[in-house]
């Protein structure tokens, strides 16, 4: 129980931010419901904070036996909701076995479950520091990704697009250096001159059907990949960016900075 809380609590509040609401939330309605741009329904940006606040309230009511049920019933829906929208027009397609685990864990250990929620069990010594480190974990360290001292996915900052993407602009010399199925991921960005850009999303999404890790230290193992030692740093351009991609929202790192 204290793990469903956790993920569900700190799933909406990481959505409580505009990048959801701008970018995340019209996607969605887009895909569900094939909305074109100007819909009534994406007029108004804020309604989104709605599937915010939902999820606060399915982790609360899972705190509390007279209101567990009702937060079940709106945990089920609400993964269901997104299984459909993988289904008709999300690519992600890794996070159907997460979304169906889901409804068949909060089912089963919080339907008709009356039992008060234990923070301190007196039964032994082990289960109380198992339980005090699994509050830790779930409760109290999320929030330090606020301040980006703690991972995006490990606070279920998830869909938020908070997090850190990645562009690998080269120059004429590097683009040499590299492997011929890479051409295919160049992207129009203009982030260096004389020169192309590989999206690394997009990279990852068509290899490994799964989103790059938004970590700095995994930005920083890509970077590595490409900062060969007889390519000219020069002749590279790294920059970490947040959607949407503009002045401000973004950072260049260099070589050296990979290799720290």
């Amino acid at each position: 129980m204290i793990l469903l809380i956790g993920i569900y609590v700190w799933s909406g509040l990481n959505k409580f931010t505009p990048s959801f609401i701008d970018i995340v939330y019209p996607l969605m309605l887009k895909s569900l419901f094939k909305l074109n741009d100007g819909h009534y329904l994406l007029a108004v940006r804020e309604w989104g904070y709605l599937f915010a606040g939902l999820e606060v309230l399915i982790g609360i009511g899972l705190i509390h036996s007279k209101t567990r049920n009702i937060a079940v019933i709106l945990a089920i829906l609400m993964h269901l909701q997104i299984i459909i929208w993988v289904v008709v027009g999300n690519p992600n397609y890794t996070i159907l076995p997460w979304n169906i685990c889901m409804i068949g864990i909060v089912y089963l250990s919080s339907w008709n479950n009356e039992q008060i929620l234990q923070l301190n069990p007196s039964k032994s010594t082990l289960l109380k520091i198992c339980t005090f480190g699994l509050i830790l974990l779930v409760w109290i360290m999320p929030s330090f990704n606020l301040k980006n001292k703690w991972d995006a996915y490990l606070s279920f900052n998830l869909y938020t697009e908070r997090i850190s993407h990645m562009y690998v602009g080269l120059r004429q010399k590097a683009l040499i250096e590299i492997h011929p199925s890479l051409k295919e991921y160049f992207v129009a960005e203009n982030i260096i001159d004389d020169g192309k850009v590989i999206d690394v999303e997009k990279w990852a999404f068509d290899e490994l059907k799964v989103p790059v890790y938004p970590a700095l230290r995994v930005h920083k193992a890509i970077g590595r990949y490409f900062c060969k030692p007889n390519i000219d740093s020069d002749q590279i351009m790294l920059v970490t960016y947040r959607r949407p991609f503009i002045d401000g929202n973004y950072e260049i790192l260099s070589c050296k900075d990979c290799r720290k």
